[in-house]
């Protein structure tokens, strides 16, 4: 009987396949349930069995519930990291730096929000918070509502000579308002 266990592990080893296919050996038993569809298996999804239907044969995947959230995957503009890296840091165009509500970077269409809560996206300047969109331009020599260079830019307005202020004499193209 000993005799019998030695030829089969050595039949086995991978160098007869039929034997393998007879002894139904599986090279690699580690098959993950990949219940997202992306590719990635969840670490605590091992399944034992042969890799059938939505498994795969690695458990890297941070997020099994979320096909967005992946080893490599591209930063979508929604609020969490999305590439499983280790350890997880959101990007900062993700992330509201100057406390105003909004976020510098825009989401593609079709892309939920999944961080914290915000009031937009599309900040010009996430690192001063009397900067973003929606806000009223003033004379101050910046783009206080992200929508490019207006009447109250200094670059531009003495080229088009206007007056940043009519209503007050003392305010006028180069006076620094």
């Amino acid at each position: 009987m000993r005799w019998l266990g030695l030829i089969l592990l050595l039949f086995g080893s991978g160098c007869y396949p039929w034997v393998d296919a007879a002894l139904h050996v599986q090279k690699n038993p580690s098959c993950f349930a990949d219940a997202d569809g992306d590719g990635f298996g969840a670490a605590k999804a091992l399944v034992a069995k042969d890799c059938k239907g939505r498994t795969v044969r690695n458990g890297d995947d941070c997020d099994d519930d979320d096909p967005t959230r992946f080893p490599g995957a591209d930063e979508l503009c929604d609020g969490i990291p999305n590439d499983c890296a280790a350890p997880p840091v959101t990007p900062k165009a993700e992330l509201d730096n100057d406390g105003d509500g909004y976020v510098s970077c825009t989401p593609a269409e079709g892309v939920e929000w999944k961080g914290t809560q915000i009031d937009g996206w599309g900040d010009c300047a996430d690192d001063d918070p009397d900067t973003r969109p929606g806000l009223t331009e003033r004379c101050d020599g910046l783009d206080n509502d992200c929508d490019g260079p207006g009447p109250y830019d200094p670059v531009n307005y003495p080229a088009l000579g206007w007056d940043c202020d009519d209503q007050d004499a003392l305010v006028y193209p180069g006076s620094g308002c």
